[in-house]
């Protein structure tokens, strides 16, 4: 008997680690930086994830002259940013960009310190996208 209850334990913390390994955080989320290649091919993966948001925090006018597809935009220079963000789940799964990387890192400690969980920085921003020849909505 003590046998049964002492296999059903282990099985149990087996399950238990293996949860926890393939977590979101402690499987690369969080709060990280990736390049644009791993970015590029995490849009391409997460593309019909709706958990999963593209986040671009220039100004409207850098905006409009191009983007990454199915971006929203909120301009961290706004005075209105972090009402703005406020509004976003907290839960889902954000890739923020900006024209080279340290708008969207500041977006990043911004969004972190309102309780968002899973926020990827772009390094080398919008500049690293077109020079990786990714393709771009105008």
């Amino acid at each position: 008997m003590l046998r049964k209850k002492g296999k059903h334990y282990l099985v149990f913390m087996v399950l238990a680690c293996l949860s926890v390994i393939s977590s979101p955080l402690l499987a690369g989320e969080g709060f990280r930086d990736a390049d644009v290649k791993e970015a590029a091919e995490m849009v391409a993966k997460e593309k019909n994830n709706a958990r999963f948001v593209i986040l671009d925090v220039r100004t409207k006018g850098e905006y409009d002259k191009g983007h990454l597809f199915n971006s929203i935009n909120i301009d961290i220079k706004s005075a209105n940013f972090g009402e703005e963000i406020g509004l976003l789940d907290r839960n889902k799964t954000y890739l923020v960009y900006c024209h080279s990387g340290k708008r969207s890192k500041r977006a990043q400690k911004k969004m972190k310190s309102m309780g968002f969980k899973n926020i990827i920085n772009m390094k080398g921003g919008f500049t690293g996208w077109l020079g990786e020849k990714n393709p771009y909505q105008r």
